[in-house]
């Protein structure tokens, strides 16, 4: 039931948040949106995990340090509302491993998840930069097989891992088929 909006208002919303998250100019509106979204259902867990992504990202791009902490609150409060909500597994890596400096700790965490969860390409994928940061560039790369061997449409970063690796053609490659 946590997935799962209470009303329709407040998936409204959500739905309404999701495309402008993703474009730098609407992340202000974005994050307007996800907190009446949750104004209107406050146990709607995807919401505060794409809350948690656009938090993480006005910190990281326009310098409000306070919005790391805001996004590391609203990825908790996804993650107490469902433990098995993947996305929110995903964005709180990403914040852990580029931005707070604790990318052993992300990726022992999303280790022991995935344990339990071995079908789950959203894990696999945020273990790719989890281990590159950590300097385990083989098992990025496997974290990286993994989750296109799940979902082929799965997006990574594990084009700077080739990199890391010397694997220049492969980085290209998979730099270009992100775009």
């Amino acid at each position: 039931g946590h997935d799962i909006p209470s009303n329709a208002k407040a998936y409204e919303f959500y739905l309404r948040a999701n495309p402008l998250s993703h474009d730098s100019g609407s992340w202000e509106v974005a994050r307007d949106l996800y907190l009446q979204c949750l104004q209107a259902d406050p146990h709607y867990a995807p919401a505060w995990a794409r809350l948690g992504r656009v938090y993480h990202v006005l910190g990281k791009y326009r310098g409000t340090s306070e919005d790391y902490a805001r996004s590391e609150g609203a990825l908790n409060r996804a993650l107490e509302l469902n433990p098995d909500l993947s996305i929110a597994d995903r964005f709180y890596a990403q914040l852990e491993v580029g931005d707070l400096g604790r990318a052993q700790e992300a990726m022992v965490r999303l280790v022991r998840r995935a344990s339990s969860r071995s079908n789950d390409p959203e894990l696999f994928a945020a273990l790719v930069p989890a281990c590159r940061y950590c300097g385990l560039l083989r098992h990025s790369l496997a974290a990286y097989e993994l989750a296109k061997r799940l979902d082929p449409n799965t997006r990574t970063s594990v084009q700077h891992t080739f990199f890391m690796l010397g694997d220049y053609l492969r980085a290209a490659d998979e730099a270009q088929r992100s775009w």
